[in-house]
C-alpha cells in the first residue's frame, strides 16, 4: 500500500504529467548547454563549429541515410581498411525520419532534432510507469530525474535514436509487467512487437533479450520469453540479410559497426577497458566519468536484481556490459540507456539530501561533457 503522501500525489499529479515535467526540464537544460557552447565557442579548441549543435557526429549520419538511403559502397574512403558504411546504422530511426520529413521535403536538420526531443518525453512516461510500479512514486521520481540529467544526457536532445529506443523499450517493459490473465496475449504481442522494433534502432536491442531470459524460467511466461528473444534474433538477422543483398557479400555487415574500430587506421582503436590507458584517445575526465558511472549504475542494478527485478536488473547489465565494446569516450552514452539502474542507485542513496547532490553532479558533468562535444573535444 502507498504512504498517504504518495496517494495524495496520485491523485493530484497523474504520473505522466510528473515524468513530462521532468523531461522538460531536462531537454531545457540539455537544449541551453548545447546551444550556448556552440554560440559562445566554449570550450575553444580550435576546430571548425558544427552548422548545427544538434546534428553532429552520429546525428548527422541519421540524417544523411534518412535524406540519400543506404549504400553499398563506403561512403567515407580510407586508406587503411574498407571505409565508413552508412548501414553501420540501423534503419528504424533513419526511417521515421524520412517519413517524419515527408519523404525529405521538410529540412531534416530541424525534423531530426526535434523528434528525438518529442520522442524523449513520450519516453518518459512508459519508464516513469515501469520505475513506479517497481518501488512507487517517489522511487520513479528520483530514478528518472538522475536518469534525464545524467552525464550523457544531452544525447537525448541530439538527432539520435536513443529517444525512439527508449519509447520501445520503455513501452516493452510496461507490456510484460502486465500480470492479468486476460491481458496476457496483448502482452505478449505488445512485447514481441516493441523488442522487435527496439532490435531494429540500435544493436543493444539485443538487451530486451536477455531481459527475457528469466521468462524461460517458468512454465507460465516461456512462451513469451521465447517469443520476444525469437523476435530479437529474427529483427536483427533481417538487417543482415537486407546488407547481404545489398552489398553482395553474405558478411557485409561486418564492414559496418565492426569494422569501423578494427581497420579504419594503421593500429586498430582501443576500445572497452583498453580505451581508459590510451593517451592517444583518452582525456583523464572522459575516463574518469565512464568508470564512475559504470560502477554508480552496477550498484543500482545489484538493487534491482535484490528486489527479485530480474529483467530491469539484465536490462540493465547488458546495457553496461555493451560499453565494453567502445571505446571509453562513448561509455557514458551507452551505459546511460540502462534507465533502471538510476532508480537503483536513487533507492540506496541514504536520503534526499545525497540524492540532490547525485542530480546536481550529474547535471553539471552533462553540461561540461555537452560543452566539449560540441566543440568536437570529445566524441559522444
Amino acid at each position: 500500500m502507498r504512504p498517504p503522501r504518495e496517494q495524495l500525489d496520485a491523485r493530484v499529479f497523474p504520473g505522466w504529467l510528473e515524468a513530462i515535467a521532468i523531461g522538460i526540464a531536462s531537454r531545457v537544460f540539455s537544449v541551453a548547454f548545447l546551444v550556448g557552447a556552440w554560440a559562445l565557442h566554449w570550450p575553444p579548441v580550435g576546430w571548425a563549429s558544427f552548422d548545427n549543435p544538434f546534428v553532429i557526429w552520429d546525428g548527422s549520419w541519421y540524417t544523411f541515410i534518412a535524406a540519400n538511403g543506404y549504400h553499398a559502397g563506403a561512403v567515407v574512403p580510407s586508406q587503411y581498411g574498407p571505409g565508413l558504411h552508412d548501414f553501420a546504422f540501423f534503419p528504424a530511426w533513419p526511417m521515421l525520419l524520412r517519413a517524419l520529413s515527408l519523404g525529405n521535403q521538410l529540412p531534416m536538420d530541424v525534423v531530426a532534432p526535434l523528434a528525438a526531443n518529442v520522442l524523449f518525453l513520450v519516453a518518459t512516461i512508459p519508464i516513469f510507469a515501469v520505475l513506479e510500479r517497481v518501488g512507487g512514486r517517489t522511487f520513479a521520481r528520483w530514478g528518472l530525474a538522475l536518469f534525464a540529467f545524467s552525464p550523457a544526457g544531452y544525447v537525448y536532445s541530439l538527432a539520435y535514436s536513443e529517444p525512439l529506443y527508449l519509447v520501445l523499450a520503455g513501452l516493452f517493459f510496461l507490456a510484460v509487467g502486465r500480470q492479468a490473465t486476460a491481458a496476457r496475449t496483448r502482452s505478449t504481442v505488445g512485447a514481441v512487437i516493441f523488442a522487435a522494433g527496439t532490435q531494429l534502432v540500435r544493436v543493444t536491442g539485443a538487451a530486451l533479450a536477455f531481459a527475457s531470459l528469466p521468462d524461460l524460467l517458468r512454465s507460465q511466461t516461456r512462451p513469451r520469453g521465447l517469443l520476444v528473444i525469437g523476435a530479437c534474433i529474427a529483427a536483427f538477422a533481417a538487417w543482415w540479410l537486407w546488407i547481404a543483398n545489398l552489398t553482395g557479400d553474405f558478411w557485409g555487415y561486418l564492414l559496418g559497426t565492426p569494422s569501423w574500430f578494427l581497420n579504419q587506421r594503421p593500429t586498430p582503436i582501443a576500445t572497452g577497458i583498453a580505451s581508459f590507458f590510451d593517451p592517444g584517445l583518452s582525456l583523464w575526465w572522459t575516463s574518469a566519468i565512464a568508470i564512475g558511472l559504470i560502477v554508480v549504475l552496477t550498484l543500482g542494478t545489484r538493487w534491482l536484481w535484490r528486489q527479485g527485478e530480474m529483467r530491469l536488473a539484465l536490462f540493465s547489465l547488458a546495457c553496461i556490459a555493451s560499453t565494453m565494446l567502445d571505446t571509453q569516450t562513448t561509455m557514458p552514452r551507452l551505459a546511460s540507456i540502462a534507465f533502471p539502474a538510476f532508480a537503483g542507485l536513487a533507492a540506496i542513496l541514504p536520503s534526499d539530501r545525497w540524492r540532490w547532490a547525485a542530480l546536481l553532479g550529474f547535471a553539471g558533468l552533462q553540461g561540461y561533457y555537452a560543452a566539449n562535444v560540441v566543440q568536437r573535444l570529445v566524441v559522444p
